[in-house]
């Protein structure tokens, strides 16, 4: 890449290390990629690079922006070092900001139109294997984890149990939303999105594409839900039906009545 001249630490993430640097040609953002949760980089940066490319395709089905990958100077997307690190290096999509939280019914329809949008540009997706994470964001594969946990606990607390006893109820549920019949985002968290400056509704990009692939509408739309809704002083309401409003913008998806 370019030499660069500043390096300052970006954002809260909790994966990779991200930096913004700048240089000769401008400002980017630097990340170590963390193979502690993606074991095979190579896979990874193979998956994101099909990605972007069928998204660079795609501009007609969204007005949201993505970041691009800077090419090394050898013209590769990323680089491994000798000491064994991996790193890759994104334009800075200036303008915007990231919001750790949701305070508005607004906000929240802006976050699932946005993500919706994207969902409907990766629709039909041809995405190698394998996926990013083993396991990742499958029910299925969580409740056989807590069943195994479940049986290896010497006592469950009554509160456990009382948790226990509610989960089992709903089981049945986890069928319902089993099939990975399209691509969806896989990490749809708030402050992935940069929302404008000088706008609390205005959503300019989308980030974090390590954990796009196939599943659900629902997995992204759950996930979204609790981060955009629910806090310390509860569930909001009004934000949860902004998300389903954003969701169900372009009718692709039935959410059912809000």
């Amino acid at each position: 890449w370019w030499p660069i001249d500043t390096c300052a630490p970006l954002g809260n993430g909790h994966i990779h290390g991200t930096w913004l640097v700048t240089g000769g040609q401008g400002r980017g953002v630097l990340q170590q990629i963390s193979t502690a949760v993606f074991r095979d980089p190579a896979a990874l940066m193979a998956r994101v690079a099909a990605v972007l490319a069928h998204l660079g395709r795609q501009v007609r089905h969204t007005t949201i922006l993505l970041p691009e990958l800077l090419p090394t100077r050898r013209g590769a997307a990323w680089h491994a070092a000798a000491d064994g690190t991996h790193w890759r290096l994104w334009t800075y999509i200036g303008e915007a900001r990231t919001l750790e939280t949701l305070s508005t019914p607004e906000q929240a329809e802006a976050a699932g139109r946005a993500f919706e949008q994207l969902q409907a540009a990766l629709a039909d997706a041809n995405l190698p294997a394998p996926d990013p994470i083993p396991g990742f964001m499958q029910l299925d594969h969580y409740l056989g984890c807590l069943d195994a946990a479940a049986a290896a606990a010497a006592m469950p607390s009554s509160r456990e149990r009382k948790l226990l006893r509610g989960i089992h109820a709903r089981r049945d549920l986890a069928g319902s939303f089993s099939q990975r019949e399209q691509v969806i985002h896989g990490d749809c968290k708030v402050n992935n999105l940069l929302f404008a400056h000088g706008s609390t509704t205005e959503v300019r990009a989308v980030l974090d594409l390590d954990t796009v692939m196939r599943g659900h509408w629902a997995w992204d739309a759950g996930d979204l839900v609790r981060s955009a809704a629910a806090g310390p002083n509860g569930f909001a309401l009004d934000r949860f039906a902004g998300v389903v409003r954003g969701l169900r913008a372009s009718a692709r998806i039935d959410a059912g009545p809000e």
